[in-house]
């Protein structure tokens, strides 16, 4: 919702204010790409890493705290969406 209403207040800022053309609207919105990928990535990355972390605490309830693995995983898999999501 913070995103639509900025994305509001700069469009009217340089359509109404300013007399911008359609041109910068549309760079408005290309540029606006980078929000919808850092909230899917964050979205991913807490999901991903809040599962990783139970799983590691039950396995070290369980006597088997070798099992830390899975908190690695996670992370270089977050990693790997962040980094593919940013070079797209």
């Amino acid at each position: 919702m913070l995103f639509i209403f900025i994305a509001v207040c700069m469009a009217f800022y340089f359509l109404a204010l300013k007399g911008e053309g359609s041109h910068t609207a549309a760079g408005l919105a290309l540029l606006s790409r980078g929000y919808g990928g850092s909230y899917a990535v964050a979205w991913y990355g807490i999901r991903i890493n809040t599962y990783a972390n139970a799983r590691t605490a039950f396995a070290s309830l369980a006597g088997n705290p070798g099992r830390g693995e899975y908190s690695l995983r996670s992370g270089m898999s977050v990693g790997l969406f962040l980094i593919s999501l940013n070079w797209s």
